[in-house]
């Protein structure tokens, strides 16, 4: 305003009427530089100023009032105008830098929230053109963020049906038209940049803004491949199970099918000696498979329950081959199979657990016999490679696809796939293999040439000074017979006779009831030296019968010993809590029950 008014008194003398003009441009100035405000007071300060510092010319007549008014209004009006103009202006720029600056707050936030998100997002605008991706989305599309941007979506995430080269973005298209899309139950295969291609599951929903209306869309898809995998693992794994039932169904009535038999061959008539004894053998046999089968069986829930415990020994391969080979040798001569073992003399000694690692080979020697053509050639050798002992073990059976090598120790799995699986088995005899093996320490790998050409089985164990640790099992010694009072107690009256006829028949008195209550009274009369006992009874267990024994007549009384079909290391924990004495797997074998029977309380 100083400016103003000095430059209005210098030229003044020349200007005349105009000079208030410099007073508009310094209002106006001040307007669009403050506001309304600062406009208003060079308003007033330069009519002051017009009025007391500007000389005025005598000889010049007085300006008309309307004329007078007419300035005034036109010079409040440009000031106030020029003042408004300028605070609209600075509150639009105001609100302009704090809607970016919000704009790139929440982009960020958004960013930050999208990158801790597992699924992939892509944004995009009104024109399909990607604008936002996180880390997964790059990832899975093989495209960058920087390189996607500005990209339209089609070009970055391209997906068709499974088994269609059709696209399959209907959704994304229909979020675009505004109309409702409807999940299809087809699969979708994204194709990434490289060209690789993954099962996905995928979305896509509008980006509404309530001024503009739709502004965008955002794509939410998922990788599948894992859950893919892990359902296809699960519908193989209940197909295995549904086939396992079957065949160990199948595998129960094989040797009860004989042993029928030949029950009903001893209740002919007349049947001589000889016929006898071939059919005691038939019962006999078929009985050792049934305990085998049960056995197995129970291998695996230990295995799957983590309760196998080793017991290991110092002894050699040699020793452990000759158990393997006895317990194998009916289904190799069965069949007719010439069976070659080469071992150099040189073989370290193997600290093992003697009858799991025979269970190994004797598994290996029953598959080589069982899928080898009648006639065949059976071959065992080992070599010593460094800390370990090496076992090859060949045959020249059926051998096995490629595509089977990778499963033949899965659980269930069964090698002769697609032909007559009378001869099958449970598909669990090599899973025990390698898992028995690894428990040692070792490995077990197979070879086949194909279909036709044989398989070979190789077992590798670490000798004794690089074996696993474990305490060998006690040698127990041998003591004369000794007559004993018997009381046997179970459910199953069949069980609980044929073993009490059993134990007469060698010179024992035994007595054979079926209930915990029934045991309590005869025990008190009978006063046995040994109570075989059943776990499973109904109304009063054999864990009860027990610690009733034990406390009428504390250890003094006699033994007890468990039968049940339950042998993991907690259930042995349980009897031994309960008072027992010993425990024992059903079916107890004669050796064991024998032992039992020879020791003194």
């Amino acid at each position: 305003m100083a400016v103003a008014a000095v430059l209005a008194h210098v030229v003044s003398p020349y200007l005349q009427d105009s000079t208030f003009a410099l007073f508009f441009v310094a209002v106006v100035t001040v307007g669009w530089l403050g506001g309304v405000g600062p406009a208003i007071l060079a308003q007033v300060l330069s009519v002051a100023i017009a009025v007391l510092v500007m000389p005025r010319d005598p000889e010049r007549p007085p300006d008309p009032p309307l004329g007078v008014l007419a300035g005034m209004a036109a010079f409040v009006f440009v000031g106030i105008a020029a003042g408004l103009l300028s605070h609209s202006m600075r509150r639009a720029q105001r609100n302009a830098r704090t809607e970016a600056e919000e704009a790139i707050r929440q982009r960020e936030q958004l960013r930050a929230t999208l990158a801790g998100i597992a699924d992939g997002v892509i944004v995009t605008d009104i024109q399909a053109q990607i604008t936002l991706m996180n880390s997964v989305a790059t990832r899975l599309t093989g495209w960058e963020e920087a390189e996607a941007a500005g990209q339209p979506l089609r070009a970055v995430f391209q997906v068709n049906r499974e088994g269609s080269p059709d696209p399959a973005d209907s959704a994304v298209r229909n979020v675009l038209a505004a109309r409702p899309h409807r999940p299809s139950d087809q699969p979708v295969l994204l194709t990434s940049r490289d060209g690789s291609v993954r099962p996905i599951d995928f979305s896509a929903a509008p980006i509404d803004n309530a001024a503009l209306g739709m502004t965008g869309l955002v794509v939410v898809f998922r990788d599948e491949t894992e859950r893919r995998r892990t359902e296809q693992a699960l519908l193989d794994a209940d197909r295995r199970k549904d086939e396992f039932l079957a065949l160990v169904a199948h595998e129960l009535r094989n040797p009860l099918a004989p042993i029928g038999n030949a029950l009903q061959l001893l209740k002919l008539p007349g049947v001589d000696a000889e016929l006898q004894d071939e059919t005691r053998v038939i019962i006999e046999r078929q009985f050792e498979h049934l305990v085998r089968l049960v056995d197995d069986l129970l291998d695996v829930s230990r295995i799957a329950r983590g309760k196998i415990t080793l017991k290991p020994e110092h002894t050699t391969l040699d020793a452990v081959l000759q158990r393997a080979v006895e317990a194998a040798r009916p289904a190799i001569d069965d069949r007719r199979h010439a069976l070659d073992i080469h071992l150099p003399p040189d073989l370290p000694p193997l600290r093992v657990d003697v009858v799991r690692i025979a269970q190994v080979f004797t598994n290996l020697l029953n598959n080589a016999a069982k899928y080898t053509d009648p006639g065949g050639r059976i071959g065992v050798a080992a070599v010593r490679e460094d800390n370990h002992i090496v076992v090859r073990v060949q045959d020249t059976g059926i051998g096995i696809s490629a595509g089977l090598l990778p499963k033949v120790f899965d659980m269930f799995m069964q090698v002769e796939q697609g032909r007559s699986r009378s001869n099958a088995g449970l598909g669990i005899g090599l899973t025990l293999v390698r898992t028995l093996t690894e428990m040692h320490g070792g490995r077990v790998a197979v070879h086949s040439d194909g279909p036709g050409k044989g398989c070979e089985f190789t077992v590798r164990l670490p000798s004794a000074a690089h074996a696993v640790n474990g305490q060998a099992p006690a040698e127990d010694d041998a003591t004369p017979f000794r007559a004993r009072k018997v009381l046997i107690v179970d459910d199953n009256v069949d069980s609980a006779v044929s073993l009490a006829r059993l134990l007469e028949a060698r010179g024992h008195t035994a007595r054979a009831v079926h209930t915990g209550t029934e045991a309590l009274s005869e025990e008190g009369e009978f006063r046995p030296d040994v109570v075989f006992l059943d776990l499973g009874m109904p109304e009063m267990d054999g864990f009860s019968v027990a610690r009733e024994l034990r406390s009428r007549r504390g250890r003094g009384g006699p033994l007890l010993v468990a039968l049940t079909g339950w042998g993991g290391a907690e259930d042995r924990m349980r009897t031994s809590e309960a008072g027992f004495d010993f425990h024992f797997v059903k079916p107890i074998r004669a050796e064991d029950a024998a032992r039992v029977l020879s020791l003194e309380r």
